[in-house]
């Protein structure tokens, strides 16, 4: 039976130049920090690969999840809010859930 730490890995198949088959294991990648919004990978962000999250991403609001342009975006949409220039209606749907979080990280 197959021990537990090669059920995990992925295998590739290769030929040896004596003509046998032999198999090579390889552990996978980790996938890239992704911005929620548009889905574009996250520069400067670790692999989300073993301990806590908190420690492998930056300090800033929403960093780690949104890339700078955006986070830019939903935190100017949340002042906007604030200051009674649009109501939460108004708001894109797809960055409405970000603007409410912001909005209680403002107050």
């Amino acid at each position: 039976m197959t021990s537990p730490g090669k059920r995990r890995k992925k295998k590739k198949f290769y030929r040896t130049p004596g003509g046998k088959t032999r198999e090579k294991r390889f552990k996978t990648k980790k996938p890239k920090a992704k911005d929620m919004i548009n889905g574009e990978t996250l520069e400067g962000v670790k692999a989300q690969k073993g301990g806590a999250k908190s420690k492998k991403r930056p300090s800033a609001p929403f960093a780690g999840i949104l890339s700078s342009k955006n986070r830019t975006l939903v935190i100017e949409e949340a002042v906007k809010v604030k200051q009674g220039i649009k109501k939460i209606e108004e708001v894109d749907l797809s960055i409405r859930r970000l603007v409410e979080s912001a909005l209680a990280k403002i107050e």
